[in-house]
């Protein structure tokens, strides 16, 4: 593992190749990185210096015990250690939280190891990183997992409570003030519950008897959508299951959006919400195309975007503007995949480009893709990264070399630097195409520092 500066220079080894080294992710102030070598979570400054070992070869990702992350401001860092019993057998986790320097380690979870409880891998930070709500795993008398219990704990340790019993997913509300989260009754039935993360004003806003799943609040805290899974019979008598999304307000309003959903993500403001829906075969249960559409939730409006396959789709970062991927036919025969755009309302909806591979990412006004470069048989022989504004001005390529090889994950910094991997090369140039330069060869992955100073 190498970080270098955005220009390439200054690039340093990190780990040594005598190590597997495992996951890595800088703090979201881009002070510090933090990597596992074989099984030891390791810290260090952007620049370099203070490296330490956080578990002090304890381990983390051993079997169960699965997970560590930043806090949401960079200063905490949350880790899971493994218990053994005197043989050495894992016999139980326990999840730690410690300063990003590695102080003021705390244990969240009790001293578990001979219990039954133990700390499950289901954890994530609050929004605002004053809390973590994590998972604990109950075990019957033969020692199998029995349920699992939903606990929030302050990291300042002051204090811990559990929430519910037998849960099978949540989230956290974009505030970090509640919690939404599904508890599993019996057979297939499920409750939607939120409460406040001190456990207060608890209340019930779903009650299913079919699988549920998919929990995502609104950016906006407003609504919450989940998909229910619904069993079906066609006109053939064949039995197949399809995805209903629904979304219910946080003040126990519920619309069912559709009723055979393959996908969906919330606008921006949380205002609207773009879904897939699957298109089946009269009388059959196959899928012969996939539908985009957009529903505004103050009105319950809903605009149909495509009425063909719809592929990947990008919320422009205003919410005013949606991009995504769609068949481009000619005379009955299917080309390629073009890529269009509309408005948030589904008006004025336009194409950009034919034959891309994928739309890479936005900025406030632009959108950067690819496109597959073709001989005359047609025959796919490159890549060509191109850049083009919303409504279709001020197109241009990026790259000038029409033969570059497997354009692949794309990313760009807040100046306007963006960078790319091409059989294996990472680059890096300015939006206007200029100051093209190579980073380094043989990259498998890659990231931006926050701020953008450094690659890692």
């Amino acid at each position: 593992m190498w970080v270098s500066g955005a220009d390439g220079s200054d690039a340093r080894r990190l780990t040594g190749d005598l190590y597997d080294d495992y996951r890595w992710q800088w703090s979201s102030d881009g002070e510090r990185i933090a990597y596992q070598v074989v099984r030891d979570l390791w810290v260090e400054e952007a620049d370099g210096s203070g490296v330490r070992r956080l578990t002090s070869g304890l381990g983390v990702f051993s079997n169960d015990c699965d997970g560590w992350g930043w806090s949401p401001d960079g200063e905490r860092i949350a880790f899971m250690i493994p218990v053994h019993d005197s043989l050495g057998d894992e016999v139980a986790c326990e999840f730690w939280v410690a300063g990003a320097d590695g102080s003021d380690a705390r244990q969240l979870t009790n001293d578990v190891g001979w219990s039954w409880d133990y700390a499950g891998s289901s954890w994530d930070w609050s929004p605002n990183g004053n809390r973590v709500a994590y998972s604990v795993v109950s075990r019957d008398f033969r020692g199998n997992k029995a349920g699992e219990k939903l606990w929030v704990a302050s990291v300042d340790g002051s204090s811990s409570r559990q929430l519910t019993d037998d849960f099978s997913s949540w989230r956290w509300s974009p505030d970090g003030e509640f919690l939404a989260y599904l508890v599993y009754k019996q057979g297939s039935e499920y409750e939607l519950w939120v409460a406040a993360v001190d456990g207060s004003g608890a209340r019930r806003l779903y009650n299913g008897v079919h699988l549920t799943y998919g929990l995502e609040w609104s950016p906006d805290g407003e609504w919450i959508a989940y998909e229910v899974r619904v069993g079906r019979t066609s006109v053939r008598n064949t039995y197949f299951y399809a995805e209903e999304l629904w979304v219910v307000a946080v003040d126990g309003r519920m619309f069912r959006i559709t009723d055979d959903v393959n996908g969906w993500e919330w606008s921006p403001d949380g205002k609207r919400i773009v879904y897939m829906v699957k298109v089946r075969g009269e009388d059959t249960d196959y899928k012969v195309a996939d539908e985009l559409w957009m529903m505004k939730l103050d009105s319950l409006v809903a605009n149909q975007l495509t009425n063909d396959f719809a592929y990947n789709w990008a919320w422009s970062a205003s919410g005013e503007w949606i991009a995504f991927e769609s068949r481009v036919w000619e005379f009955g025969k299917w080309l390629g995949t073009g890529l269009r755009v509309a408005e948030a309302d589904g008006s004025n909806t336009r194409q950009l480009a034919d034959d891309i591979d994928w739309v890479w990412m936005w900025d406030r006004e632009s959108i950067i893709y690819s496109t597959k470069v073709r001989n005359s048989s047609r025959t796919v022989v490159g890549s060509e990264l191109w850049v083009t504004g919303l409504n279709g001005s001020g197109t241009r390529r990026l790259t000038s070399d029409v033969t570059l090889g497997g354009l692949w994950a794309g990313d760009q910094t807040n100046d306007g630097r963006i960078t790319f991997t091409s059989d294996g090369e990472l680059w890096m140039m300015w939006l206007d195409s200029s100051g093209a330069r190579k980073l380094a060869d043989d990259v498998s992955r890659w990231v931006w520092q926050p701020r953008g100073d450094r690659s890692l």
